[in-house]
């Protein structure tokens, strides 16, 4: 739940300030947080007792972290995309302070500064505090790895697997089979599927179609459905969207999700609430089945069909309850 609050924060608060706000909140939450935000910049040991003050003016400087201790005077600058640096002037202002710099791209090394990424600071609290430490108040580790969520995002960053690029193909047939299956007649004569070659189904996250369910000459759905699979899970689905209509299908199931009504099928899982649309997910064990080598391409056709074909009987069974 907190990792969602996160992303869904991400979603809004996205610039350099919002992420210095929320960072600065994170030091305020965890002390382990702040003392090993500090030790990556800094190499230090002496951060158990500190000051730490967002957006502290002195002269014509307004660094984002200033932090004092009994013995030193620190500051960090953080930036996503922004190119002002401030180097000079805050070598003016803060002549005797130890200094910090992180950002989303590399740049040379400043002398005095302490220049870092926000790619390694995930990878170094990972592997120097979180890994193998596990005695870490859970409230804690929550917090943190909800935080690195929001930051994954803000920042763009991706944490990239092997590839293999050898089968793209698949990827081609999939899109030709899935908008056979769509056009493809019920037996129920009054219950069909197109296309919506208007709204674009592929972008860089999944590759599937839009489709319009029709009853008879009317929509059946107001807001049209998406069918296809997604890049970083590799599982097919159905996304019904939030549509603010008393007619369309999302309100429908959006009652049925809170009434508890749902249910799974022989082909989709229990529709669940993702990201604020409705989904069906394939269930488990037809896609193992779907992915076999062993499983011929009848087989596969037969297994979208089938699961296209129920959740579009159960979105019907929904709205007509």
């Amino acid at each position: 739940m907190l990792e969602s609050f996160f992303n869904h924060l991400s979603n809004r608060f996205y610039k350099e300030n919002a992420l210095s706000d929320i960072t600065w909140a994170m030091c305020m939450s965890s002390e382990i947080f702040k003392v090993n935000f500090m030790k990556f910049f800094f190499d230090e040991d002496n951060f158990i007792q500190l000051e730490i003050i967002r957006e502290y003016s002195k002269g014509n400087s307004r660094p984002d972290f200033w932090i004092k201790t009994e013995s030193n005077e620190y500051l960090i600058e953080v930036k996503i995309h922004d190119k002002n640096h401030h180097f000079e002037q805050y070598d003016y202002d803060f002549p005797n302070a130890k200094k910090g710099y992180i950002a989303n791209y590399q740049i040379e090394n400043i002398e005095g500064y302490s220049i870092k990424n926000w790619r390694e600071f995930i990878d170094w609290f990972k592997n120097e505090v979180l890994k193998g430490h596990e005695n870490i108040p859970e409230k804690d580790l929550l917090l943190i790895n909800g935080y690195f969520s929001y930051l994954t995002s803000v920042c763009s960053i991706i944490n990239y697997e092997k590839m293999n690029l050898s089968n793209l193909k698949s990827l081609y047939h999939f899109n030709l089979m899935i908008n056979e299956i769509i056009k493809t007649p019920f037996i129920e004569s009054e219950l069909y599927c197109t296309v919506n070659t208007l709204l674009k189904g592929i972008n860089e996250y999944r590759s599937g179609k839009y489709f319009t369910i029709f009853k008879g000459d009317t929509h059946l759905v107001i807001g049209d459905p998406w069918f296809g699979v997604c890049y970083e899970t590799g599982k097919v689905f159905i996304e019904i969207y939030p549509f603010n209509h008393p007619k369309s299908a999302f309100m429908f199931f959006d009652t049925a999700l809170k009434e508890n009504r749902l249910q799974k099928g022989n082909y989709f899982d229990k529709p669940i609430k993702k990201d604020g649309s409705i989904w069906f997910n394939i269930i488990e064990e037809k896609f193992t089945i779907f992915n076999s080598n062993t499983t011929s391409i009848e087989t596969q056709k037969e297994i979208l069909t089938n699961f296209f074909n129920e959740a579009i009987r159960y979105i019907r069974e929904i709205m007509e309850e």
